[in-house]
């Protein structure tokens, strides 16, 4: 769908996951500069749907131990982190990209199988 997909990883060492889908301004802000909260829903909504063995797993929300402009949902199981937020993609040299910036909800999937 909507959804753009990436990974990387080192083979029974790390893997990283990544799950995007852009947003119009008006879904990423909840105010001037501040990112809204899980504008597509709970990330555990999202994930039931995409990676249903993940939520399978025990995860401990830890969303509170970190501010809610940088990471809206943060849950850690066993060897698995799982970061949501809003973010802005910037031009390379950090400047916008033209037509104004351009939003994002990434989810990061962490797998540390060390």
């Amino acid at each position: 769908g909507d959804w753009l997909v990436l990974g990387v990883g080192e083979p029974n060492v790390f893997h990283c996951i990544f799950l995007g889908h852009a947003l119009t301004e008006q879904q990423a802000l909840q105010g001037p500069g501040s990112p809204a909260a899980r504008p597509l829903g709970p990330v555990t909504t999202l994930l039931a749907q995409a990676a249903p063995y993940l939520m399978r797993q025990k995860m401990t929300d830890r969303t509170a131990d970190h501010a809610l402009n940088v990471f809206d949902t943060y849950l850690e199981g066993d060897k698995l982190k799982v970061k949501g937020g809003v973010r802005m993609r910037l031009s390379k040299d950090g400047s916008n990209p033209p037509g104004g910036p351009a939003y994002f909800y990434g989810i990061r999937i962490n797998l540390d199988r060390r």
